[in-house]
């Protein structure tokens, strides 16, 4: 099977812009480097007599919708300044935060006018049987889907429209020239390219199915030690990566390899839980047995999902294809279950089986329903058999 992929690592342009913004917000508190090294005071001092503009202010905004990583997702999907155009279409999961953010505010009033009504399919998604938004009955959902889906794009389309006011009165392009050599200088040094090119190597084998993904490491100098975001649109897969440290007054990305790994697992079973979209989300109420940790981070059950086969995944890359050892492995699932995912050893042991018999499996995809066997097996043991999870 020939597996053909784009590996990119780089520091994108749009990524840049977001994260100066991002400086002059409470944003910085939380996903931006505390650290102060030269790179970050000069972009203080280039932008700071523009800290009044409307982005920032939209920017700051952005905040109340409570999604660290749906900003820089968004980016993804501009062109690269100065035009910054919306030229691909909001992804589902952009659209889910604003529709969460609305419930929060109108969620009462739909869940009584539309009690009634009858619910239909939306996004190609049939909501009779569940709800995305807890406490909502499914047309009132979808009501709330549209108008996320209304509020998502006028939001966005201002936002847009005032980054590109700031890209031209604050001489955006002017800065980031000044800066290409720098920014070429720390993606020549991660020696990313290598690890992952040696991920990708693991996940052909893991995953078995045939893509032609375009994959983005994203190096972002302003960002927090160690933090990671992913997004995947299309054949795109982004991975925002902050420094792994600073030396010598530089971002240094190398070492990052769990956080790539983890997030390009998640893209690349992206495809393979939109085919059991339903399946998943018929098991939904699971959610209310992860730790406050994991519910406030990932928001709805689907990324909780997601994030449990992940994490699950990764672990065993790391044990048959990265040589790390067992102990550290145990170790790892242990961290990861005191921090609230209550489910991550029952996804590991299954995922396991997986892994042991991978040539008796076409794919990843064709194994797939195990793990709804699995959502099974856990909402009967917790539903009939009083099972309340140590979280």
């Amino acid at each position: 099977m020939k597996y053909l992929y784009e590996i990119n690592i780089r520091v994108d342009s749009r990524a840049e812009l977001l994260s100066i913004i991002q400086l002059f917000t409470s944003w910085s508190k939380l996903i931006l480097i505390e650290e102060d090294y030269f790179y970050k005071r000069e972009a203080l001092r280039w932008f700071k007599p523009y800290g009044g503009h409307r982005a920032i202010k939209l920017c700051e905004y952005l905040m109340e919708l409570g999604c660290l990583c749906m900003p820089v997702g968004f980016m993804t999907h501009l062109t690269e300044p100065p035009e910054l155009k919306i030229e691909e279409k909001l992804d589902l999961n952009t659209i889910y935060t604003f529709t969460i953010y609305i419930s929060d505010k109108l969620g009462y009033w739909f869940n009584k006018y539309y009690n009634s009504c009858k619910a239909e399919r939306l996004f190609g998604i049939n909501r009779s049987r569940y709800a995305l938004l807890p406490g909502l009955n499914p047309r009132a959902e979808e009501e709330l889907m549209l108008l996320g889906e209304i509020m998502a794009k006028r939001t966005l389309n201002e936002f847009a429209k005032c980054l590109r006011d700031f890209v031209y009165k604050s001489h955006f392009m002017e800065f980031i020239n000044n800066h290409k050599n720098f920014y070429d200088g720390i993606a020549r040094k991660s020696g990313l390219r290598d690890e992952v090119s040696k991920i990708i190597r693991g996940l052909e084998d893991l995953f078995g199915q045939e893509y032609g993904y375009v994959i983005n490491i994203v190096l972002c100098p302003l960002y927090r030690i160690r933090i990671c975001f992913g997004h995947m649109f299309n054949n795109k897969i982004f991975v925002f990566v902050g420094p792994n440290h600073l030396a010598n007054d530089l971002p240094e990305f190398e070492g990052m390899t769990d956080c790539i790994l983890n997030e390009l697992i998640r893209g690349f079973t992206t495809p393979t839980y939109l085919k059991f979209f339903d399946e998943i989300m018929e098991y939904s109420s699971l959610f209310r047995y992860l730790g406050e940790h994991v519910k406030s981070t990932h928001g709805t059950w689907l990324q909780a999902f997601n994030a449990h086969v992940a994490s699950a995944l990764g672990a065993l890359v790391k044990l048959y294809y990265m040589n790390v050892p067992e102990r550290s492995i145990i170790s790892y699932l242990n961290k990861e279950e005191k921090n609230g995912f209550t489910f991550i050893k029952d996804f590991y042991k299954t995922l396991d089986e997986y892994v042991k018999k991978r040539d008796k499996h076409d794919s990843f995809e064709e194994f797939f329903p195990r793990l709804i066997k699995l959502l099974e097996e856990l909402d009967k043991k917790s539903c009939y058999n009083g099972w309340i999870p140590k979280v």
